[in-house]
C-alpha cells in the first residue's frame, strides 16, 4: 500500500491537464497510448484536446458511467487554474499544499469557511462504471463533493480544486457513491459578497503579464452598470446568451490569447473551450478569483430516473469563487444552461435577460 501511495502521488504532483482543444462534442476518452502510461507519466499535451474535441464519432457514443441521482447535474472532473496566453492548463495537485491520500469510503476534508452549510441542500449520487476510461485519473462527481464510498481504492483529495485523482483510472463494473453540497444562494445573498485585493487569490486571479489589453476593456465595457461583484459575472455570462453569439464545432479549435480575441471581437463562434475560457480570463481581468471547470454534462436521463453519460457529453464551464459560498459555477455557452438555473435562481434571476 506505501508504494501504491508513493507512485500516485508522484502522480498527482506532476500530473498536468492541458485545454488546449475543447468542444462540447466531445470524443472519445480512450486514447491509443493509454494503456501503456503509468500512474506518475505527465499527461501528454493533447490530452484534454482529443477528450473534448469537435464533432462525435462512433467512440463518441460511447456509454461512459450511469449515475443515479434525484437532480442532473454537470459531473466535474478537475479544474484548469492557469493561462500563460497560449493554452489554459491545470496545476493539479501540485497546487494544493492540502491534498490528502484517503482509502474510500472517506469524508473528504474541505477548504474551511468556504461554504455556508445553512445555504445548500445535500444530492446523493451512486456512479456505475460502463466501460474502462482513464479521463486523466479524475473522478467524475458534482460539485462540492463530501463524502465518497465504495471500493474504488485510493484517492488523492484536493480540497482547493475540489478534484479527485484515482490510480489507474476506472474500470467498466466499478460502483461508488458521492455526497454532494448543492450551493444555490440568492442574488440578493451574492449582492452582498465583498472581496479581497486580487492579489490575496493567487492563482485563481492571475493573467499573464502582457496580456491583451482588449480583454480588460471588453470586461469593463460589458459590466459598466452592474452593481456588484456578482452583478458583473452576470452580465458576462448574459452577453453570451444575448443572440450575438453562435454555438459551433465548426472553428478551429484553440484557446490561445489571440484566438480568443477574435472570438470576443470578430467571430463570435464557437464551442465550449471559446465560451468557457473567454469568459474566464474576463472575470479575472476584473480582479475576480475564476477557473475553468471540465467535465460532462448530466447525460440522458432513463426511465428509472438515472442518467446515462457518453463520451460525447464531455464538456468545460466556468467557475467564480463567491467568499463565504465557495465556487459557483456558471454556463456562458450560447444556448446551454446549467441543470440548476431555473428563473429566480442565482444563475437565472428574475427580470433577468437570460434566454
Amino acid at each position: 500500500m506505501a508504494e501504491r501511495t508513493r507512485r500516485f502521488a508522484a502522480f498527482a504532483l506532476t500530473a498536468t491537464v492541458v485545454l488546449a482543444t475543447v468542444a462540447c462534442d466531445g470524443g472519445d476518452t480512450t486514447r491509443s497510448n493509454e494503456a501503456d502510461r503509468s500512474p506518475t507519466t505527465v499527461p501528454e499535451a493533447g490530452w484534454v484536446s482529443s477528450f473534448l474535441a469537435p464533432g462525435v464519432s462512433a467512440a463518441g457514443t460511447r456509454d461512459l458511467f450511469e449515475v443515479e441521482a434525484t437532480r442532473a447535474q454537470y459531473w466535474r472532473l478537475f479544474a484548469l487554474d492557469r493561462f500563460d496566453g497560449r493554452v489554459w492548463t491545470s496545476s493539479g495537485l501540485e497546487g494544493s499544499q492540502d491534498r490528502r491520500t484517503l482509502t474510500t469510503p472517506a469524508t473528504l476534508p474541505q477548504v474551511p469557511g468556504s461554504i455556508d452549510p445553512a445555504a445548500s441542500e445535500t444530492l446523493d449520487q451512486t456512479f456505475r462504471i460502463l466501460s474502462d476510461f482513464d479521463s486523466a485519473h479524475a473522478v467524475p462527481m458534482a460539485q462540492n463533493a463530501l463524502e465518497i464510498g465504495g471500493s474504488i481504492g485510493d484517492i488523492t483529495w484536493d480540497p482547493a480544486g475540489g478534484q479527485a485523482f484515482v490510480e489507474g483510472g476506472l474500470e467498466a463494473g466499478m460502483e461508488y457513491t458521492v455526497r454532494s453540497r448543492l450551493v444555490a444562494p440568492t442574488s440578493e445573498e451574492l449582492d452582498r459578497v465583498e472581496y479581497r485585493a486580487p492579489a490575496a487569490y493567487g492563482r485563481w486571479t492571475a493573467l499573464p503579464a502582457d496580456l491583451d489589453p482588449r480583454f480588460a476593456a471588453i470586461a469593463g465595457r460589458w459590466t459598466t452598470d452592474a452593481t456588484s461583484a456578482y452583478r458583473k459575472v452576470l452580465a458576462i455570462q448574459q452577453h453570451f446568451h444575448d443572440g450575438s453569439f453562435v454555438y459551433s464545432t465548426d472553428v478551429e479549435p484553440a484557446d490561445d490569447a489571440g484566438t480568443l480575441v477574435d472570438f470576443l471581437t470578430d467571430t463570435k463562434t464557437g464551442f465550449c473551450q471559446q465560451y468557457a475560457a473567454s469568459m474566464v480570463i474576463l472575470v479575472r481581468s476584473l480582479g475576480l478569483p475564476a477557473r475553468v471547470a471540465v467535465g460532462y454534462r448530466a447525460g440522458i436521463p432513463q426511465e428509472d430516473g438515472s442518467y446515462v453519460v457518453r463520451a460525447s457529453d464531455a464538456h468545460s464551464w466556468v467557475e467564480v469563487l463567491f467568499p463565504g459560498y465557495g465556487w459557483l459555477p456558471f454556463e456562458p455557452e450560447a444556448g446551454a444552461a446549467l441543470p440548476n438555473a431555473e428563473p429566480g435562481t442565482y444563475l437565472s434571476p428574475l427580470g433577468s435577460m437570460m434566454v
